[in-house]
C-alpha cells in the first residue's frame, strides 16, 4: 500500500536531527532514557466505506430474502428497484470512538525515541439512513401480515470494538520554551471485530390497518469477519514540560487501517452480495497525553 511507503519516507526525514541537553525541565527523551506516555480520547473516522451502495430489484417472479433467517418478502411491482442501498462509511455507521492506550518508549538518541503502544478503541452503533424502498413498493412478508412503505431503511450495526499493536518512531524539536511539538510514524496490526447489521424499513405501516410506525426488519447479516488488518500512521503532536520528568500534550494525525475480511453467508439475495464491499479505513486521532519518564 501507498500509504506504507509514505509513513516510512517520513520516518526516515524526521529522524536524522539530534539534540544537544538543555538546562530546566527535560521530559523529551535523552539517549538510553525510558518513559511512558498514557493516552485517551477519540479517532474520527475521516474516509473508507462499510457498506457498498446497492440497487435490488424485485423478481418478475417468486420472492426476495435478503438474508439467512429473514423475512420473504414478495413485491408486486416485478422487474423495478425495490430497494435501493447507499455507500456507507465508518463515521455514519458509528458513533465517535472512546480510544486509550499506552505506549512505552526508548531513548535512541537525544530528542529521538522508538516507542510501542497498545490501543483499545470501541464505538457504539448509530442508526443511520443507508436506502429506500422504491416508491409506491407493497410488499407481502410470506407468512405474516402485509406492510407498504413509502420511507427509508435504516442500518443498526453491532458494537465495535478493536485492538492495535503499533511500533514506530518519533522525534521531537527544540524550542526555547516548555512546549515541545514532535513527529512520529507507526506501523502495527489492528485486531477488528465481527459485524453484524440489521437492515429496517424504518415506520413501515403494518396489518390490516396498515398501523403506522414499526421498524420493520428486511434482514439481519453477519457482513465481516473478526480479523487481523494492517495498519498505518503519522502524528504531530505537542508536550508541555511540567516538571523534569512529567509533562502533558495534545495530539492528531492520520491512521489508515486496512479492510474487514467479508462473510456473505448470511446474504441470501445474490444482488445484495457486494453489499459489504468494504475499503481502508482513514481516521484522525485526537488525543490528550501525557508522559513520565524514569
Amino acid at each position: 500500500m501507498r500509504i506504507f511507503s509514505v509513513v516510512a519516507a517520513l520516518i526516515v526525514l524526521a529522524g536524522p536531527a539530534v539534540g544537544q541537553a538543555s538546562d530546566g525541565p527535560r521530559t523529551p527523551p535523552l539517549a538510553g532514557s525510558v518513559s511512558v506516555m498514557p493516552f485517551a480520547g477519540t479517532d474520527v473516522a475521516v474516509g473508507g466505506r462499510m457498506l457498498r451502495q446497492t440497487e435490488i430489484r424485485s423478481p418478475a417472479a417468486g420472492n426476495i430474502k435478503i438474508a439467512v433467517g429473514g423475512p420473504e418478502l414478495s413485491f408486486l411491482v416485478p422487474n423495478k428497484a425495490a430497494l435501493s442501498l447507499y455507500d456507507v462509511s465508518f463515521g455514519k455507521l458509528y458513533e465517535a470512538p472512546r480510544e486509550f492506550g499506552l505506549s512505552f518508549n526508548y531513548g535512541i538518541l537525544d530528542l529521538g525515541e522508538i516507542f510501542a503502544t497498545a490501543r483499545h478503541m470501541r464505538a457504539d452503533p448509530l442508526t443511520p439512513i443507508v436506502g429506500q424502498v422504491a416508491a409506491n413498493t407493497t410488499a407481502g412478508v410470506v407468512g405474516g401480515s402485509n406492510f407498504k412503505s413509502f420511507d427509508e431503511i435504516r442500518a443498526k450495526a453491532s458494537a465495535f470494538a478493536a485492538t492495535t499493536f503499533e511500533a514506530g518512531y518519533r522525534h521531537y524539536f527544540r524550542t526555547n520554551s516548555s512546549l515541545m511539538p514532535y513527529v512520529a510514524g507507526s506501523l502495527g496490526v489492528t485486531y477488528l471485530p465481527a459485524v453484524d447489521v440489521d437492515l429496517m424499513i424504518r415506520n413501515a405501516s403494518t396489518g390490516v390497518k396498515m398501523t403506522e410506525g414499526a421498524d420493520f426488519s428486511i434482514g439481519k447479516m453477519r457482513l465481516f469477519d473478526r480479523t487481523f488488518a494492517p495498519t498505518a500512521g503519522v502524528e504531530i503532536g505537542i508536550t508541555y514540560n511540567l516538571a523534569d520528568r512529567m509533562a502533558i500534550g495534545f495530539e492528531t494525525g492520520l491512521r489508515v487501517t486496512s479492510r474487514h475480511r467479508q462473510n456473505d453467508a448470511d446474504i441470501q439475495l445474490p444482488a445484495a452480495a457486494g453489499l459489504n464491499d468494504s475499503t481502508e479505513r482513514y481516521s484522525m486521532p485526537v488525543r490528550i497525553t501525557g508522559r513520565f519518564k524514569f
